[in-house]
């Protein structure tokens, strides 16, 4: 028999799909249009608060930890590598997150200089 509580997960999948492709196609429309990036970015972020901060104020699920015991370690160590490994991939490249974040990306993949050495080409 099917149930409402069955069907919750299905239609949540749904609008979760929806509001992605809604997402994508508001991106690029206002971009095409000469949207600053930055910008939009801020805008996402205010919407994604106003929509999502209610929620998680309604589904609240305050856990607590007991330091005592090998779990509640656990979950204080894995938080912590978590954020750690978080803050060390911002601020991977150095001093320049803020000053001329326009000209330069945060993580730089196409460096051809780097541990990799020469390359070498087949015959």
């Amino acid at each position: 028999m099917v149930t409402t509580r069955t069907c919750a997960s299905y239609v949540a999948m749904v609008v979760v799909q929806l509001s992605y492709g809604g997402s994508s196609i508001l991106a690029k429309i206002s971009l095409e249009k000469g949207m600053n990036q930055q910008v939009f970015i801020v805008y996402r972020h205010l919407i994604a608060l106003l929509v999502l901060g209610p929620l998680a104020y309604a589904f609240e699920r305050m856990e607590k930890v007991m330091l005592r015991s090998i779990k509640g370690q656990a979950k204080i160590i894995g938080a912590l590598v978590c954020v750690g490994g978080a803050l060390i991939f911002t601020f991977w490249k150095g001093d320049y997150l803020l000053r001329d974040f326009n000209q330069r990306s945060l993580i730089n993949i196409h460096n051809t200089k780097g541990s990799l050495g020469p390359r070498v080409k087949a015959p």
